[in-house]
C-alpha cells in the first residue's frame, strides 16, 4: 500500500478513467486507506453501523475476480464494496447474495439468534420455555 501511490500516479497520468485498471487501483486506494470512500459508499450490511458476525469467514470462489483470484473473507470483501458507491449494481447483488452468508447484526436472523443465545444461558423454572427466575 505505501508504494501504490508512489508507482500509480505517473502510470495513471496515461491511463483513460474508463480503463479497467484504472477502477482496480482506485479500488486498492480506497483499501489501503490512501483514498477516501465515495459520499454514499456501498456496504455488504444494510445498515452502515453493522457488525459482520463472520468477517473472517471465507467467500465463494466467484467473488474473487477483484482480488486477482485471491479469495477474500467477508470483511476484505465490505471493504472492497466501501470503493463502490450505493448505486453500483455491484453493490446489490453482492448484499442479495452475501448479507446472510456473512451475517449482519442488524438482520433479524441474527438478532433472534442473538436473542437466544443470551436467554439460554439465564436460569429457567421450566426447561424449555423463556419462563425466567
Amino acid at each position: 500500500c505505501p508504494k501504490l501511490h508512489n508507482h500509480t500516479t505517473l502510470i495513471l497520468r496515461e491511463i483513460d478513467e474508463k480503463e479497467p485498471y484504472c477502477q482496480e487501483v482506485k479500488t486498492m486506494a480506497v483499501l489501503c486507506g490512501a483514498c477516501p470512500r465515495p459520499y454514499h459508499y456501498c456496504t455488504l450490511c444494510p445498515n452502515k453501523d453493522d457488525t459482520l458476525i463472520y468477517p473472517d469467514k471465507e467467500l465463494p470462489a466467484s467473488f474473487s475476480h477483484p482480488f486477482r483470484n485471491q479469495v477474500p473473507t467477508c470483511q476484505l470483501y465490505d471493504t472492497f464494496l466501501n470503493s463502490l458507491y450505493d448505486i453500483d449494481p455491484t453493490c446489490d447483488t453482492s448484499r442479495q447474495f452475501l448479507q446472510h452468508y456473512c451475517g449482519c447484526s442488524s438482520l433479524p436472523a441474527f438478532q433472534q439468534q442473538q436473542q437466544h443465545q443470551h436467554n439460554s444461558n439465564k436460569c429457567t423454572m421450566c426447561p424449555g420455555t423463556t419462563d425466567h427466575v
